[in-house]
């Protein structure tokens, strides 16, 4: 039995991001038939968005392809949730928790981290408007110096942080590998608690994650730190160093950028 218009329409609901970025529509169809395990046709997948944009829960922006995006006016994910509504961790309650993991526990366990100095920057509100997938929530700089070898090694590493709901969709591993185009290293951490209904997710998540050569953390309880897992360990983009300085211009602030030559200063010494 096909899958339903409106069902189609609610689980459209849920993948738009809730900050209104826009996504292209070949993208919506094929994350839409990851999520219900089944082909979306285009005409089902039109009616589907023709419902949400007569009802003012979704806009369409013209181009190649059409994008779609999330309105002011849009039905909350709660609804297409279900008991994932009544979670308390928001992305918001979760940003503390991942700071404190950045500045600690992250720079033991994993390799690359190890014997960097590191600066530890919220990014998620700061930066460049109109640019899709911009702003990582948190931006780590690593300076390392090494015993015989000349000069140092900066690398950026870019975080994007997602709920129990919001990391059981491609759009989330898409999310964090457009970030790489602007740092060294990019990783997706996800809320996962212990039995999640998101949890069948988990292997398939993992998966894309591998194949773009991401990081891939899960926490399962924010608050403890040994329930923090390094699923994947990324590896490096071949970033133009041009791009990594000027994003990093954009997002820091005096005190941070006076923390970085500090940090270069003290290692060239």
């Amino acid at each position: 039995m096909p899958v339903s218009i409106e069902d189609i329409a609610k689980q459209i609901l849920v993948l738009l991001p809730e900050d209104g970025t826009p996504v292209l529509n070949r993208v919506m169809r094929v994350m839409l038939a990851r999520a219900l395990s089944c082909d979306i046709p285009e005409d089902r997948y039109g009616a589907a968005r023709a419902k949400l944009i007569e009802r003012g829960q979704v806009g369409l922006k013209q181009g190649p392809g059409g994008r779609l995006f999330r309105t002011p006016h849009a039905t909350p994910r709660s609804i297409a949730r279900g008991s994932a509504a009544k979670d308390a961790w928001s992305e918001a309650s979760l940003m503390p928790w991942l700071g404190k993991y950045l500045d600690g526990p992250i720079q033991q366990d994993l390799d690359l981290l190890r014997g960097a100095r590191c600066i530890t920057c919220d990014t998620s509100k700061i930066g460049r408007t109109g640019t899709q997938w911009a702003r990582p929530d948190f931006t780590l700089i690593s300076v390392k110096q090494f015993r015989l070898l000349p000069g140092v090694e900066v690398d950026v590493h870019s975080f994007e942080l997602k709920t129990e709901s919001g990391g059981a969709t491609d759009l989330a591993v898409f999310e964090t590998l457009a970030q790489t185009r602007f740092t060294n290293f990019g990783y997706l951490v996800w809320h996962l608690p212990e039995g999640s209904k998101f949890g069948k997710k988990l292997p398939d998540i993992q998966r894309q994650c591998d194949h773009y050569g991401l990081g891939f953390v899960r926490a399962r309880d924010p608050r403890q730190f040994d329930s923090w897992d390094i699923l994947l360990e990324p590896t490096r983009k071949a970033t133009p160093a041009a791009e990594i300085d000027v994003f990093l211009d954009e997002r820091l602030q005096d005190a941070q950028r006076k923390q970085i030559r500090s940090l270069l200063n003290g290692a060239s010494a």
